[in-house]
């Protein structure tokens, strides 16, 4: 029967057995089988409105027993009842003769639309029958079904948690249909979809049985009613743990005459390879440390503890485990130095002789030129999440450049790219790829590069990034622009980038878009709208742009029409704010809990270093240096792996400009900064820059 020919908001269907029931809503039970058990099926419709609910047939089985396996229970009738044209209702007599005085039966009512077998509904309605005194005749107790039923309903809310699974495991769903008063309405038929099978199925549309699937990511499950209710479950899944890998720890040495510290560094991988978020226990087992410290690895599975080794402790031994994993251990000896994150920046000075990329302790301590080449330009070293090697670009000459490795102690270094362009390198989450801004040679904007396999010892590396070994991970469509080359690693996926391509406009108009785009170039997706608005019109991403390490949140500075660059946030792909006014602010650099940016802003021959919330509050500059004429992109700055101190290059009022550290919770930048990078040369003017603290 088609609603639409009903007319009718809800229908109510009544099973009954026999005289039992009043007359006015059954016929004659009389003719064959009469004396025996009858179920008598009467659907019944009131109401007014119109339903969605399309069925033409009504399907009743009819089984004997009590079970919940309905393998034991035996069928008595299995019948399909059609709903005549024209009719607003149809009755059927069901001949059930009782094998016992007293039997249990179940009733399963399905409504079957015009396509085939859709169950709207399939709950089994426990009846016990009971004979009778003096006859074969029994009676049923009424059931109340809907037909159409969720009509009243106004909300549909999923009660199964948010939750995690592994691979292949499964997962109950459910959801409840509520009224305007909050009454819940039982029996409201919910299809269950999921909007991403590659990671999470469902198995069995009608009852919600998900399934994770064996790659990892973040499923989105979508519950609906025939009327249009909707909610959304999300479900990560990530594979079991598989392994447990010492990255920096193991064998190093800590100075015998003195304190330093040695980070215990590992990583939680799963059976895909890829970081599992799950805690590590730490435990000394020897000396006076701590027995055990848990670490909760981060996105892509990496947990850190430092411990200090002082003068005279000998061999120590530690131990790190996790749920599900073979556990690792680490040796270290008090005896020579250990591996720590560093500062590096590159450096020119007019005699040349101490030119190149260099290195230094945030204490200023061990401070090594690594290489003589990047004097100046665009350099941007960058250090690799073990600290082992130093990329960096390099001016080769006759409109080249080139990125270039070094190994953190200088002894080896090699070029793995020549391009037009090798800007700002970035080294992914694992430390396996590096991306890059790059150069095609003809397009007008810049690209983003990878190469996507490092991990070689670096003699291999050289020049593997030229001809096919980079992979342009931009040039994903032939209808945009190139745009700014901007991007960052995305922190919940180190196989993924977020990157900026452009548009034209109907109004000629340049509009950039965010997307992000898997490290080989495949599967690109959009972040954001198809054009960012921040209130005063179309906005053109320019310059390097950040992201928290939630992924969440990416922070980035763009020009609006009026030509003011400024700082945007945007949150989740839609939620779009202006950061700061400008007029001119540029390279938003997060702090590594996400909660304030540092940034540069030129005000008109007057270039400084600034904080801000990323709420928008506590705005303050840092510096008083007061640039003037300079090429923001000369200068850089960058946050300690801990958020504490600040580094940046600073001027020293006679012209050069130096590397110094400062406090970020400080505010007399003259009096609290301290120099880090060298001094002035003896023979010269001294030109450092572009300094980086985290990998």
């Amino acid at each position: 029967m088609k609603a639409s020919r009903l007319g009718v908001a809800r229908g109510v269907a009544l099973l009954a057995v026999g005289a039992a029931l009043a007359a006015s809503c059954l016929r004659d039970l009389g003719g064959p089988g009469a004396g025996r058990a009858q179920f008598a099926l009467v659907p019944t419709f009131t109401g007014g409105g119109a339903s969605v609910v399309d069925f033409d047939r009504l399907r009743v089985t009819v089984e004997r027993g009590a079970s919940s396996d309905t393998r034991a229970l035996r069928t008595a009738v299995d019948t399909v009842i059609p709903f005549p044209a024209g009719t607003d209702s149809v009755e059927l007599t069901l001949l059930v003769p009782l094998e016992a005085p007293s039997e249990t039966f179940q009733v399963f009512i399905r409504f079957v639309t015009a396509a085939g077998d859709t169950v709207f509904r399939n709950d089994p309605y426990p009846q016990v029958v009971v004979a009778l005194a003096g006859s074969r005749s029994a009676v049923l107790e009424a059931i109340l079904i809907y037909v159409g039923v969720g009509f009243d309903a106004t909300a549909l809310t999923i009660t199964t948690p948010a939750t995690t699974l592994a691979f292949g495991e499964t997962l109950v769903l459910a959801a409840v249909a509520v009224g305007a008063g909050g009454q819940p309405i039982p029996g409201t038929p919910v299809a269950w979809t999921s909007l991403d099978p590659a990671v999470v199925t469902v198995a069995n549309a009608a009852v919600g049985l998900a399934v994770a699937g064996i790659t990892r990511g973040t499923a989105r499950i979508v519950a609906t009613t025939p009327t249009g209710l909707a909610d959304t479950l999300i479900v990560d899944v990530v594979p079991l743990p598989g392994q447990l890998q010492i990255v920096s720890g193991d064998g190093q040495f800590a100075n015998a005459g003195g304190i330093l510290p040695l980070p215990l560094r590992v990583r939680l991988t799963g059976s895909d390879g890829l970081g599992v978020i799950a805690p590590v226990r730490f435990r000394a087992l020897t000396g006076g440390f701590p027995p055990d410290v848990f670490v909760v690895t981060d996105v892509a599975g990496f947990a850190e503890l430092t411990v200090t080794l002082g003068p005279g402790l000998g061999k120590q031994e530690f131990e790190a485990g996790a749920p599900g994993v073979t556990a690792v251990s680490f040796t270290a000896y008090a005896t020579t130095s250990v591996a720590l994150p560093f500062v590096v920046f590159a450096g020119d000075s007019s005699p040349g002789a101490s030119s190149g990329v260099f290195r230094v302790n945030g204490d200023g301590s061990d401070r090594t030129r690594i290489s003589d080449l990047g004097r100046s330009g665009h350099v941007h070293p960058r250090q690799s999440r073990d600290h082992g090697r130093v990329a960096f670009g390099f001016v080769g000459g006759l409109g080249t450049n080139e990125l270039l490795v070094t190994a953190r102690t200088g002894d080896t270094l090699i070029g793995l790219v020549t391009d037009t362009s090798t800007r700002r390198p970035r080294w992914n989450a694992d430390g396996t790829s590096l991306a890059f801004e790059c150069g095609d040679g003809l397009s007008p904007g810049q690209d983003v590069c990878v190469i996507p396999d490092v991990t070689a010892p670096l003699p291999a590396l050289n020049r593997i990034g030229d001809g096919g070994g980079k992979v342009f991970v931009t040039d994903f469509t032939g209808d945009r622009l190139d745009g700014p080359g901007s991007f960052a690693w995305d922190p919940k996926n180190p196989k993924r980038l977020i990157v900026v391509r452009d548009s034209m406009t109907a109004q000629s108009l340049v509009a950039s878009r965010l997307w992000t785009v898997g490290f080989d170039g495949a599967s690109p997706v959009p972040l954001s709208p198809p054009v960012l608005d921040g209130g005063k019109g179309l906005l053109r991403i320019d310059g390097p742009l950040d992201v928290t390490f939630d992924g969440a949140t990416i922070v980035f500075s763009a020009f609006d029409p009026g030509g003011i660059r400024a700082l945007y946030v945007i949150r989740d792909g839609t939620q779009l704010r202006q950061l700061t006014a400008g007029p001119n602010d540029w390279n938003p650099v997060l702090s590594p809990d996400g909660r304030r940016v540092l940034f540069l802003r030129d005000s008109g021959c007057s270039a400084d270093y600034w904080l801000i919330d990323l709420e928008g509050t506590g705005e303050r500059r840092v510096s008083d240096e007061r640039f003037c004429d300079f090429d923001l992109s000369v200068l850089g700055h960058d946050w300690s792996p801990d958020g504490k101190d600040i580094v940046l290059a600073g001027s020293d009022g006679q012209g050069h400009t130096l590397i110094y550290g400062f406090p970020a919770g400080a505010t007399d930048y003259l009096k609290d900064r301290r120099l880090i990078g060298r001094g002035v040369d003896a023979g010269g003017f001294v030109e450092d820059i572009q300094p980086s603290w985290r990998p």
